[in-house]
């Protein structure tokens, strides 16, 4: 038995820059269509996913990381390690 996968594609992709400049609030009007005015800093790394359906019928999923300005470089070389690429 085999199980069909549940998605054709993956995508990741990482944003970094400066705080309150609305990468978050980007993402989460990208991820669930809603734009929120007012959004608690992110600390750290934060993380939003979307399943996309294209035009062929091929699942496209994307998995989408917000990173500070100035990130630790640990988490820096994690991130550039598991996406491909960067904004």
């Amino acid at each position: 038995m085999t199980v069909d996968p549940l998605f054709d594609y993956q995508f990741r992709l990482i944003l970094i820059g400066d705080s309150t400049v609305g990468k978050s609030s980007l993402l989460k009007y990208f991820t669930d269509g809603k734009f929120a005015e007012i959004s608690d800093p992110t600390v750290g790394v934060d993380f939003f996913a979307r399943l996309v359906t294209m035009r062929d019928g091929a699942f496209l999923f994307c998995f989408l990381f917000i990173s500070t300005a100035y990130p630790a470089p640990s988490l820096v070389s994690f991130l550039q390690n598991s996406v491909c690429g960067e904004i």
